[in-house]
């Protein structure tokens, strides 16, 4: 109450906040769940911009639809599209919307970033704008980089690849939508409103260059051998089995003909573990790798050869290299103590 009523006052609001809050006191009183209780500062929050602005509030529970298991229904869309008709300023809170009960549900995370996609393609928006607090996508992690150069355009292609190896990007469900509509998306600086940010697009706008680099650490790598692999087209499936069944996730598979590697995440399997599982007749485990990742749709093999020859030059040692099949990412295994040179000489190579 302290903190609503204070924002209202100091805005010079003429909503009746008080009344809003015993309704919300109320419901709470009355048994109100917890995804209610946890959508209403998302929802005094956008009445009070409304009224600042002199907007028109939309309440989001009226349009967004949730399924059965937790989707959002495709009714949403005509919903939405309907209570947007007509011009002026509209104000919709982020985060929650209707379940398949009637009840108000939250979104499991990256609510309002998924709300903000959802009214775009329902309102034939020409582009989807989300503010946040930093200017764009970085081509690596600030952390590991120094002053990492930013990414002016990527594709939903290449930003799908660099989040599959743990680069902190835009919530993935919050690009479907518009994905799917052809509404690129602008991530802009809120305290830097003149920063053009970074766009995501369908198809690139720009000459097409690398996108960026990132990685995770913690893998294993898993080698089976097999006589005649390549005639059991079980196999690979058994092996990948009976490592979920020890609560290891495989992440990406390369099979050979009588030899199949399996990079692994969540566990740490054992060369014991895998004779006893599986009928394979040789196995090696290889703990404390790390992957890195170079995207972009502008990456071809001739950038592919002279980046593993650039790692070689800085003497790391290379366990396994992955030109995708997709043709704009190139994936290295490394010992996990070389993860932080490997990144260094990968970026080092590519960036502007």
């Amino acid at each position: 109450r302290e903190r609503f009523t204070g924002i209202a006052q100091d805005l010079a609001c003429g909503i009746d906040i008080g009344s809003l809050l015993d309704e919300v006191e109320d419901t709470l009183a009355k048994g109100g769940s917890r995804d209610y209780a946890g959508s209403r500062g998302e929802y005094l929050s956008a009445r009070i911009i409304t009224d600042y602005l002199g907007a028109a509030f939309v309440e989001a529970g009226d349009g967004i639809l949730f399924t059965e298991d937790g989707g959002v229904d495709p009714e949403t869309y005509h919903r939405f599209h309907a209570l947007l008709l007509g011009e002026g300023l509209f104000v919709i809170p982020g985060f929650y919307g209707t379940g398949a009960d009637g009840k108000v549900k939250i979104f499991s995370r990256g609510g309002s970033d998924i709300t903000g996609a959802l009214v775009a393609r329902a309102s034939g928006s020409h582009v989807y704008e989300n503010w946040t607090d930093v200017s764009g996508l970085l081509m690596a992690d600030p952390r590991i980089i120094d002053h990492p150069a930013p990414v002016p355009e990527v594709t939903y292609r290449e930003i799908r690849e660099l989040a599959a190896m743990g680069a902190n990007v835009f919530h993935e469900e919050a690009m479907i939508p518009v994905r799917d509509a052809g509404i690129p998306i602008n991530i802009k600086n809120t305290n830097d409103p003149d920063h053009p940010g970074t766009r995501i697009v369908n198809e690139h706008t720009v000459p097409v260059s690398i996108a960026g680099v990132s990685g995770i650490r913690g893998v294993s790598l898993v080698r089976v051998g097999k006589t005649l692999m390549n005639r059991e087209p079980t196999f690979v499936g058994s092996v990948k089995k009976a490592l979920d069944k020890s609560g290891i996730s495989v992440l990406r598979t390369f099979t050979g003909v009588d030899t199949a590697t399996l990079l692994c995440a969540g566990g740490n399997p054992t060369v014991e573990d895998l004779n006893r599982t599986t009928d394979a007749d040789t196995v090696s485990v290889h703990l404390r790798i790390a992957l890195v990742t170079l995207v972009g749709e502008g990456l071809n093999l001739s950038g592919v050869c002279a980046l593993l020859k650039g790692l070689s030059d800085a003497a790391i040692a290379v366990e396994l290299a992955d030109y995708a099949s997709s043709g704009i990412s190139v994936t290295v295994a490394v010992k996990e103590e070389a993860f932080k040179k490997t990144l260094e000489t990968v970026y080092s190579a590519s960036a502007p």
